[in-house]
């Protein structure tokens, strides 16, 4: 299936930013450490399908605690997915790694049947997660477990505040639903950028910048009254609300 304006917008976004990603995600670094915590050890050499690779933040960790496992390794941008070929490669594995250009609504059904499904930070970005999340079910294999991380409710609360005091619309990416059957644990990350144009940087850098379908920007005059709020309240202080999604059988 073809993507559609929004999916486009998004995988250009990041691959845009794909070289300069790294030095900009701190906090994404941190979530894989722990989402890489939820993934079961196996008694066999496991066949594992990341969704969203980026610039490899978790393929790097995946690659480390699965030596002897066959993987399939995807996202929607191929500059990201190259950066992270260039880093990672195949670490020091004796299995097959594949790497693709995918995108993680619509997987290739030729893929087969995977042990483990994992994807850090990607499914905010969907369509319809809940959806998509459980069709990635169709590729499990028996006893097959999912785990992922993506926004909580109630991320970026300093800036939702600041938003609301200067009498400003968000535009922030609502929390994704997910399968009603997945386990859900919430970790809260607080990051301090010194200011608001250091945050939004930072958004930028990461290529996580891009509004609400059908939303647009904000103004200059509202996002300098919303600056001028954070600003004033919380000098830099930002909370990251992570869910993390546990689907086993």
């Amino acid at each position: 299936m073809q993507p559609d304006r929004y999916t486009r917008t998004i995988s250009k976004a990041f691959g845009d930013h794909a070289k300069e990603y790294d030095e900009n995600s701190s906090i994404q670094k941190r979530i894989a450490e722990t989402l890489i915590t939820y993934c079961p050890d196996f008694d066999h050499a496991p066949r594992i399908l990341e969704i969203g690779c980026g610039t490899g933040h978790l393929t790097h960790l995946l690659l480390g605690k699965y030596n002897n496992a066959d993987f399939v390794i995807t996202d929607i941008n191929s500059d990201m997915r190259d950066v992270c070929i260039g880093k990672c490669g195949n670490g020091a594995h004796t299995q097959d790694v594949e790497y693709h250009a995918m995108n993680g609504e619509y997987l290739d059904p030729n893929l087969g049947k995977f042990d483990l499904i994992v994807s850090g930070m990607t499914v905010q970005w969907f369509q319809d997660t809940e959806c998509s999340v459980e069709k990635w079910k169709n590729f499990l294999s028996d006893n097959g477990q999912i785990h992922l991380s993506t926004l909580g409710d109630g991320y970026f609360s300093e800036w939702r505040d600041a938003m609301m005091r200067s009498n400003v619309k968000s535009r922030l990416l609502l929390s994704p639903s997910l399968p009603k059957d997945m386990q859900t644990q919430m970790l809260t990350l607080t990051e301090n950028y010194k200011n608001a144009v250091g945050f939004l940087r930072h958004l930028k850098g990461t290529g996580a910048s891009t509004s609400l379908p059908n939303t647009g920007f904000l103004t200059t005059k509202e996002l300098m009254r919303v600056i001028k709020s954070y600003d004033e309240k919380y000098r830099g202080e930002m909370t990251w609300k992570i869910a993390i999604g546990s689907w086993t059988p």
